[in-house]
């Protein structure tokens, strides 16, 4: 398979898109994933703890303005949209 990383700068920050072109994830799993995203009790499953770690480090550092989305079309491939807000450091190291 092939796997597509984009990074761009928009107006709401930064936007990583990973795509790939392999099977796809079907809509039921997809729901199951944005279940797991609201839950926040520990994943007892064991399944997709890669991407809830993920997007709960996404929401630690930057609340609701990081973004974390999943798109699949079963059979064709799956893209996963991160979006990191531009933030002002006031302070220099």
């Amino acid at each position: 398979g092939n796997l597509k990383i984009k990074v761009l700068k928009v107006s709401e920050g930064i936007r990583i898109s990973i795509e790939d072109d392999g099977i796809g994830i079907k809509d039921e799993e997809i729901k199951n994933i944005n279940i797991l995203f609201n839950q926040t009790e520990m994943n007892k499953t064991g399944k997709h703890i890669g991407i809830k770690n993920v997007y709960d480090r996404i929401k630690l550092y930057y609340g609701d303005k990081g973004l974390l989305s999943i798109h699949s079309n079963y059979g064709r491939g799956t893209v996963i949209d991160i979006l990191i807000p531009l933030m002002r450091v006031d302070k220099v190291f």
